[in-house]
């Protein structure tokens, strides 16, 4: 499977609201860009990090540096799916190939953590879909509606709907049902799965 290298390049709020953030990050041209929604925990993680606000005792950053020192583990990121508005990702051991499912947002703070000694990939076809034109200075960031997470999309159809933005309210609706379809069926998939199990 094709992969392209990714780096991180900003990580901000969500209009100043408190629970989410976004990462974005940028292949090594810099020509494209994808944007992932992120915890407010890891956010802030990664926040400190950038502007060296961790000190000597940060519980991770000792971690790393004893695995750095006394293995010679060699360890990547792979994002390779996006599931419910959240990417996915496995840390892989490049040693053995063994590989542990995790969240992106977990594995780009890892990333960080490592200082970039834990590169990440991104699957070519998912990169190629859901990224956009790089823009460096840009004021604010298009978002792909499948990233958002449902709490995120209704926030976002209620301010749509206060601020008579019909057509934005439209999309964000299609989006909510588009989901909640996929959601029955996936749930009819699970139950005629354990019928047929018994």
């Amino acid at each position: 499977m094709a992969s392209i290298q990714l780096k991180f390049q900003a990580a901000a709020e969500v209009n100043g609201k408190e629970q989410d953030g976004l990462l974005l990050l940028s292949d090594q041209e810099q020509q494209r860009q994808l944007v992932i929604t992120c915890s407010r925990k890891i956010l802030k993680e990664i926040t400190e990090r950038k502007s060296n606000d961790i000190n000597n005792d940060d519980i991770a950053k000792i971690l790393w540096e004893m695995i750095h020192w006394q293995t010679s583990l060699e360890l990547s990121v792979r994002i390779n799916t996006l599931e419910d508005g959240i990417y996915k990702a496995l840390l892989i051991n490049e040693e053995n190939q063994f590989s542990l499912p995790i969240n992106a947002d977990t594995a780009i703070l890892l990333s960080i953590v490592s200082h970039n000694e834990i590169p990440i990939f991104m699957d070519a076809a998912l990169f190629r879909r859901q990224s956009s034109v790089y823009q460096p200075n840009a004021k604010g960031l298009q978002l792909p509606l499948n990233i958002l997470s449902e709490p995120m999309l209704h926030n976002l159809l209620d301010n749509a709907v206060k601020t008579e933005r019909y057509e934005i309210a439209s999309e964000l609706r299609d989006e909510l049902k588009k989901r909640e379809e996929e959601d029955k069926k996936r749930s009819q998939e699970d139950k005629d799965k354990a019928e047929n199990a018994q």
